[in-house]
């Protein structure tokens, strides 16, 4: 059966993301906002040095390039109020700490430093890899939040899968999403069609109906989109003037 790796000759560049903050339980009440947001403390809170991944960090890192040779960017279309309201929740629940620089305790919240609780960073029961141009395409709302949260239920009920015929279903996925399989089936479609999840057919021997299965996809582009990260931390300070009140709008900070 295939399982969720690269396609051959392809590497991933992934990020790691604890499955225990995919259980049933966690993914019905986090959204995508709140993945989008924990697979940006996963990947950069031990990024920056010494002053950690901040809040202010948070905020500049969600946005994307436009295109490999041009300076325009696209911004995501999650608010500030949104960004903040879902840390401050991801908090309450304990799954990130926010804390003051140690040299500074009274800092400004927005030189506060993200990181992922410990439970969740040095998790025992593993984690699922949530390839880069997924990320990016949830960054840059390239696909929906509820296709990104749709993606990570795949990734972490795939592995799962112990015998030849066991199949991961839209029934299985719509339980444990607490969705329904006509919703979930829109946003496999979707992503499909992205080609950043790979549906193929396949049959058990004994078995005359054909079922899923699923792998991640390595595009480089979707609808425009060039899915690499921008690594100029100036590149980076030049368009957070331009996320303020902009909700995917293609903009131009030179």
């Amino acid at each position: 059966m295939s399982g969720l790796v690269a396609p051959q000759g392809q590497t991933s560049d992934g990020i790691k993301m604890a499955k225990d903050l995919l259980t049933k339980q966690k993914i019905r009440v986090l959204t995508g906002y709140h993945y989008l947001i924990l697979a940006l403390i996963y990947k950069y809170q031990d990024a920056y040095h010494p002053t950690g991944f901040t809040i202010a960090k948070l905020k500049k890192r969600l946005s994307v390039k436009l295109g490999a040779t041009t300076k325009q960017y696209i911004a995501t279309s999650m608010t500030e109020d949104q960004a903040k309201k879902c840390l401050f929740e991801l908090e309450n629940m304990g799954i990130i700490h926010i804390t003051p620089p140690k040299n500074n305790p009274h800092a400004q919240r927005r030189f506060h430093r993200l990181k992922i609780a410990k439970r969740y960073y040095d998790c025992r029961n593993g984690f699922i890899e949530i390839y880069e141009p997924l990320f990016v395409a949830a960054r840059c709302h390239a696909i929906s939040y509820s296709m990104f949260k749709t993606s990570l239920c795949v990734l972490r009920l795939m592995p799962d899968l112990k015998h030849e015929c066991d199949y991961l279903t839209l029934q299985k996925i719509a339980k444990y999403l607490d969705s329904s399989a006509s919703a979930v089936s829109r946003d496999l479609v979707k992503l499909s069609n992205k080609g950043l999840i790979l549906i193929t057919k396949e049959k058990c021997d004994g078995d005359c109906s054909w079922h899923n299965t699923y792998q991640q996809g390595l595009p480089s582009e979707i609808d425009g989109i060039y899915l690499h990260t921008v690594k100029d931390e100036n590149d980076m300070l030049q368009i957070y003037a331009c996320l303020n009140e902009m909700s995917l709008e293609r903009v131009g900070c030179s």
